[in-house]
């Protein structure tokens, strides 16, 4: 005689809590598993033709496998949800962050080609229309000239 509890093999899907037919489709993927039943009978039995049983045993299994998988150890971290204010803030800081490094780059560029800024950052000044002050100035013999005859 054996000692320590009795195998109960298959019978220990019945005590999983779950739909009584999940229950049973998984029993019978397990039984072809084991060897006890064939595809055929387990197709027959559920309904299904061997293409559904075929992906309903892989799906089993899949998830056999994702549940047997090593997990990290420890209770999973909580995700705290940031508050409105902390959430635009943060955006803030990013954009600032770009703010400043297009001006450190402006600048970089302005230190080493000040004639991309004479080109396309800065107006020349415009050259007012010469008046009589103008001529004047440009001819100053003929503006003594001018100023003896009055």
């Amino acid at each position: 005689m054996a000692r320590g509890r009795p195998v109960v093999g298959l019978g220990l899907i019945d005590r999983i809590p779950a739909p009584r037919a999940a229950r049973r489709r998984v029993r019978l993927v397990l039984a072809t598993v084991v060897g006890r039943l064939s595809v055929a009978e387990a197709c027959a039995q559920l309904g299904v033709r061997r293409s559904r049983f075929h992906a309903l045993r892989q799906q089993v299994l899949r998830g056999a496998l994702e549940a047997a998988s090593t997990r990290p150890r420890g209770r999973p971290r909580a995700r705290v949800d940031e508050a409105p204010t902390v959430r635009a803030l943060r955006d803030r800081i990013v954009d600032l962050e770009l703010a400043l490094r297009t001006t450190q780059l402006r600048s970089e560029i302005a230190l080493t080609m000040p004639f991309l800024l004479d080109r396309l950052g800065r107006k020349k000044k415009a050259r007012s229309a010469p008046g009589p002050s103008a001529a004047r100035a440009r001819r100053p013999g003929r503006a003594r000239a001018e100023e003896r005859a009055r």
